[in-house]
This record gives structure tokens, sequence and C-alpha cells, in this order.
């Protein structure tokens, strides 16, 4: 069956947002890949990947963006740039638990690694 551009990106983003909202009220793995699994009818290769994309970039990113924004007086957009740049999914990637931070925990740990990095 096909499906248009739009419905694909229309279920990509309900899905996201699904997987964000079972992350941050649920905290046990197994219970978010059965329903993701349940309720949303993905492999359970699929629902791994969905939610391990959540918690290494979808949260991290959104929690850092707006940190920076809300305390330290970053313009939103500048904040949502520095967030999802490269380095700092490269940074995230040696954080241990990221979705587990704060926003400042999280701009703690990013600016040591991008700090050692150089």
């Amino acid at each position: 069956m096909y499906q248009s551009i739009e419905y694909q990106n229309g279920y990509d983003e309900s899905l996201a947002r699904a997987v964000a909202a079972l992350n941050e009220g649920i905290a046990d793995e197994k219970i978010i890949i059965g329903l993701l699994q349940k309720h949303w009818d993905l492999s359970l290769m699929d629902a791994r990947m969905y939610l391990a994309r959540e918690r290494t970039e979808g949260y991290p990113m959104r929690e850092l963006s707006a940190y920076l924004a809300e305390y330290m007086g970053w313009d939103f957009e500048d904040a949502q740039d520095y967030a999802c740049s490269d380095g700092v999914a490269e940074a995230l990637r040696t954080i241990d638990k990221p979705w587990s931070l704060s926003g400042e925990k999280l701009y703690e740990k990013i600016r040591k690694a991008l700090n050692t990095k150089s």
C-alpha cells in the first residue's frame, strides 16, 4: 500500500513523541519495548532502535536546548542548533546514560567531552 510522504512524516513524528512520552513515564526498558511492539506494531529490533534513539539523542538534545535557552540565556534557535550539532551528538555518545541527566549536567559533561577532544 502506497503512503504519502506527508503520512509517513506524520507517523514518524507521532511515533517519536510516543517513545519520548513512554521514556519519561516508564523507567523499565522491557515494558516500553513491549508497549511499542503492541501498540505500534514494531518489531523487537525497531522498538529497541526507537527507544535507543530517544534515550541517546532525542531527550538529551531537547533537555540541553531547553536548559541553554531557559537558564543560560541563549537564543532559542542558537540553543537548538548547538544541541543538535555534530559535536554535541558525538559528545553524547561518550556520556553514560544521557537520558538520566538534567540539562545542566548534560551541558557540563558535553563541554568537558568537547574540551578534552581539542
